[in-house]
């Protein structure tokens, strides 16, 4: 027998929290259910490798035309909405100021005025900083439970129910359950709803090496697609260099950089030419490789020079041997650190088919959306559209519910 309810979330991370939140606001007679895997802190939203997340909070005109310049300044060589991102600026405060209000831990001076920082691509400091991640799990599943929503947890997605081209449910299976047929037959179950908002995050965990954090699929876009969403900016993953042993992150200023040399797989020493050198004071400012130039000093780098080094000295496996100065030698990999790509959609979360015409009853926000980014994102600007984006899909969901 099918289980039954008005507006199925699937992900419990930031952005599907914060859509079960807005959508049990809007529509407090109907019933909200948030499917997720773990019973726990989990995923990249809050079991990510840092501890802390960056969020993007711009606080004046000038700031807000800061992110915005730089958001289009990164866009290249992929596609942005500029309506979406426009959005995601204009609402940044207040989506800051909800996650204030439940008493999420940012850090702040000894006077208690909150703390921002600069983050990967920019040169201002202008995000808030969110740690003890646990806690913001904490308060924001209170926060939806005394709204009344289900929190079904221990559920994977299998597949999206579509009636043509219409939304009206997921198929979910217990999670721990095997690929073999029979197995997933007997555990597979429907969940049919008048709306779905998808927030399954990106695609890092489909990697052999990546950082998504444990409980991380990586099907979202999978699933997306396979409902006819039309998907744009897939190409587009943030790969970050990590020592193979302890994960750490290693900026390729350093080990790339004057004081470093690496090892080629036919074990000759070699040092980064002046023109790779000149690279590092540039590529020092973000941690993921970029796609295309990167603004610099008031200029367009190409500071991609340095990944490229490294991964010439690379061996069959995509490891690199590098020593800085008198350290010992270490192996390094590029790592996928998350997704710019995804479904294409509308400026209340609505999810769009091959033709650009939005599938009813279908939506979806966070990292397994794209729009409000290009080719590569700022650093908080993610966390920043899981809580904007979230919430206006939230709130169509409920409004498209109400009339199903």
């Amino acid at each position: 027998m099918p289980h039954n309810t008005d507006i199925l979330i699937l992900g419990g991370g930031l952005a599907g929290l914060r859509a079960a939140w807005a959508a049990a606001q809007s529509a407090p007679k109907l019933r909200v259910s948030l499917a997720t895997l773990r019973p726990v802190p989990s995923g990249s939203s809050f079991a990510n490798a840092n501890g802390q997340l960056g969020m993007q909070l711009p606080q004046t005109d000038r700031e807000r035309d800061q992110f915005f310049q730089e958001i289009l300044s990164l866009a290249e060589p992929g596609h942005i909405s500029r309506p979406l991102a426009e959005i995601l600026v204009q609402e940044a405060e207040s989506r800051f100021l909800d996650l204030d209000s439940l008493g999420l831990r940012f850090q702040r001076e000894a006077t208690g005025k909150l703390l921002r920082r600069t983050a990967c691509f920019s040169p201002h400091a202008r995000a808030a900083i969110l740690y003890d991640l646990p806690h913001a799990y904490q308060r924001l599943c209170e926060t939806v439970s005394t709204l009344g929503v289900d929190l079904l947890t221990g559920l994977e997605t299998v597949s999206l129910l579509m009636d043509n081209g219409v939304a009206r449910g997921a198929v979910l299976r217990k999670a721990g359950v095997g690929t073999k047929a029979h197995a997933m037959q007997d555990a597979s179950m429907e969940y049919r709803a008048r709306a779905v908002v998808v927030a399954l995050g990106g695609p890092a965990a489909r990697h052999p090496r990546h950082m998504a954090g444990p409980g991380s699929t990586g099907q979202g876009w999978e699933l997306l697609q396979a409902a006819g969403a039309q998907l744009n900016n897939t190409d587009f993953l943030q790969y970050f260099w990590l020592n193979v042993e302890t994960r750490q992150f290693r900026s390729p200023a350093e080990i790339a950089g004057p004081l470093a040399v690496a090892m080629t797989p036919d074990g000759r020493e070699v040092a980064p030419s002046a023109k790779v050198l000149s690279l590092a004071d540039a590529r020092s400012g973000h941690c993921p490789a970029a796609w295309g130039p990167v603004p610099h000093q008031g200029e367009l780098v190409h500071d991609y020079g340095m990944d490229q080094w490294l991964q010439a000295q690379a061996n069959e496996k995509g490891v690199v041997r590098v020593k800085v100065d008198r350290n010992p030698w270490e192996q390094v990999a590029l790592f996928v650190h998350s997704g710019n790509g995804g479904a294409v959609i509308g400026s209340h979360g609505e999810v769009h088919d091959l033709n650009n015409a939005p599938l009813p009853g279908l939506f979806a926000c966070g990292e397994c959306t794209t729009g409000m980014h290009g080719a590569n994102r700022l650093g908080g600007a993610m966390v920043t559209a899981t809580q904007v984006f979230g919430r206006r899909a939230g709130n169509a969901a409920a409004r498209f519910a109400l009339g199903a």
